[in-house]
């Protein structure tokens, strides 16, 4: 598989991939000259040989990078290297809403409202500094931690939206969520974040969007000349003045929308449904795990190097062989014969002897030439002594995990541990061994908890287990 160690501008280090979509590839990674976690996205090659999209690029991102509320993912710098052009933003490690309805279907009415508000009251604050996403979709909205939802994605789209070369990977995401006037080819305005935010709010409410079809074209045509099911038809527990709700904010003409996000938050809270804390702590569980905090490294809460158990005890064993091989000598009869094997038997004790020497410092080379992590994000293997290399996997991409033990090595509890994927974008399956890890089986049951039933655990905050085979 491929490694990833490489320094991006001089300063962010590449860790591991997050995903990769027509206009960009998102990896992992930390800010050496801060010391904090950061995720990275880089604008395809298409994107950045058109001139004049990398004009309008720079100049959205440093305007969303002066954007600072909590529901907007933040972005912390922008940059180039090599005619890469990125993005540095703040890391939510998580699921994003579109997989979280993919997973679980309609949302509870009040991680809907929760969800919705909270979106709602990012997106009128971009709004109010002049900005508008023009990409509002489920895909672009991230689930913490704490269950706060946060708007990614400014800055980028209304950069590729004038450029007749980039419109297509745009749209290929985007085209279920397109207002009808934007869909037409008129500009983008705040009327139609608007009719994005609820076609986002149908989804959440129904599980589906409003508007299917058998091609792009089609779906678009939709949006501009058919009127939209009542969400409460597909989902009967939908609240009138919810379903009033979406239904105005899909209205086809703008002007019939909500005339502001503040507006559209403000009728979003006030659907009179039970506020249930269950419910809306069970985005935690969803979500896997949030943003990291500023810390000198990644939070790795399983840290480990190879043992060199196995490599001992086969110094140990070669070595009784040696001994047995040098007393042998003893055995011969005496004479110029026995002179002649018993030098022979020295010679060959010595040679047996070095053999186990050299089995041991094989053993001590591996154990510092091999360095296990596993956090909350990703399962790493780092090479070398001299040189270095990294390899990862994405936690939520693991679908198998297995452990290897001779019959010796489970009496020690020491084995290899085997992690795979499935496709992964732009690549094939890949896996990964520990090899040599010490309490195998202790390691193995929490990395097993820590993927939880479809990756949606937490990884424990202080650590399962800690510096094992030290």
């Amino acid at each position: 598989m491929t490694g990833f160690d490489f320094v991006l501008g001089g300063r962010y280090r590449l860790q591991y991939p997050l995903g990769e979509g027509g206009m960009a590839s998102v990896y992992a990674a930390v800010d050496e000259r801060l010391g904090r976690s950061v995720a990275i996205k880089i604008l395809s090659d298409s994107l950045c040989s058109d001139e004049s999209f990398v004009r309008r690029f720079q100049h959205e991102a440093e305007a969303a990078a002066r954007l600072s509320h909590p529901n907007i993912v933040s972005v912390y710098d922008v940059g180039a290297d090599q005619g890469r052009r990125f993005i540095v933003m703040e890391l939510i490690a998580g699921r994003n809403l579109k997989d979280l309805i993919r997973d679980r279907g309609p949302l509870s009415m009040e991680q809907l409202v929760a969800i919705g508000a909270e979106i709602l009251d990012g997106l009128g604050y971009a709004h109010q500094h002049g900005l508008i996403h023009r990409d509002i979709k489920p895909q672009n909205i991230l689930i913490s931690r704490e269950g706060t939802p946060k708007l990614a994605d400014f800055g980028i789209a209304k950069a590729v939206e004038a450029s007749s070369t980039t419109q297509t990977a745009m749209v290929l995401g985007s085209v279920h969520y397109l207002a009808p006037e934007v869909a037409a080819g008129e500009p983008a305005s705040i009327q139609s974040d608007l009719y994005s935010m609820g076609v986002v709010l149908y989804e959440m409410a129904t599980g589906g969007v409003p508007f299917e079809g058998t091609n792009l074209l089609a779906i678009a045509s939709r949006h501009i000349h058919d009127q939209p099911q009542a969400p409460s038809r597909s989902n009967p527990q939908i609240p009138v003045e919810l379903n009033g709700l979406i239904l105005k904010a899909l209205a086809k003409a703008p002007d019939r929308r909500y005339e502001s996000a503040e507006e559209m938050a403000r009728d979003v809270r006030a659907v009179p449904i039970k506020r249930d804390p269950v419910a809306l702590a069970s985005l935690d569980a969803t979500a896997a795990v949030g943003p990291v905090e500023p810390t000198p490294s990644p939070r790795t809460w399983l840290s480990l190097r190879p043992t060199c158990v196995r490599y001992i005890l086969w110094a140990f064993v070669i070595a009784v062989v040696a001994v047995l091989i040098n007393r042998a000598g003893g055995l011969l009869p005496n004479g110029p014969s026995h002179d002649l094997g018993g030098q022979g038997l020295t010679a060959a004790s010595v040679v047996v002897g070095a053999l186990a020497l050299l089995t041991l410092l094989a053993g001590i080379v591996e154990r510092f030439r091999h360095r296990y992590a596993v956090d909350e994000f990703a399962v790493t293997v780092e090479s070398g002594i001299f040189g270095h290399h990294r390899d990862a996997i994405p936690v939520r991409a693991i679908v198998n995990l297995q452990l290897h033990q001779s019959p010796p090595s489970r009496l020690l509890d020491i084995g290899t541990i085997v992690l795979s994927t499935g496709q992964l974008p732009g690549q094939g399956p890949i896996a990964l061994e520990l090899r040599d890890v010490a309490h195998a089986s202790e390691v193995y049951d929490a990395i097993l908890s820590a993927l939880g039933a479809g990756n949606r655990r937490v990884a424990p905050s202080d650590g399962v287990v800690h510096d094992l085979g030290a």
